[in-house]
């Protein structure tokens, strides 16, 4: 919780568990677009959490580290209780369950 910004530079990720479990401690992050990462925007988040690397490159994934520390305290204190706020409400308990449940039901 005390980590100003949270990168991982996976090429997979089924879930992205250490992603959710990093927003959930409130920590803005940064990532490529894989497991969790991917489905962010499917869910209608207007309000930042993070910064998703389109390139798995050092070039973006520096590019967005510099972002992060260009915000100020505050700046990356929202975007942790938006990533908060997120996990609360689209990946609790009984969210994840009903979707397996549904992803089961169309296999």
């Amino acid at each position: 919780q005390a980590a100003d910004c949270f990168v991982i530079a996976s090429w997979h990720e089924a879930q992205c568990m250490a992603a959710l479990e990093v927003m959930a401690c409130g920590v803005p992050w940064i990532g490529p677009i894989v497991g969790a990462l991917a489905d962010l925007p499917s869910f209608g988040h207007a309000t930042p959490t993070g910064i998703r690397v389109e390139r798995r490159d050092a070039h973006s994934f520096a590019a967005a580290m510099r972002d992060v520390i260009e915000l100020t305290p505050g700046e990356r204190c929202i975007w942790g209780q938006n990533g908060r706020a997120v996990i609360e409400r689209d990946y609790d308990l009984v969210q994840q369950t009903s979707r397996l449940l549904d992803m089961l039901r169309e296999l």
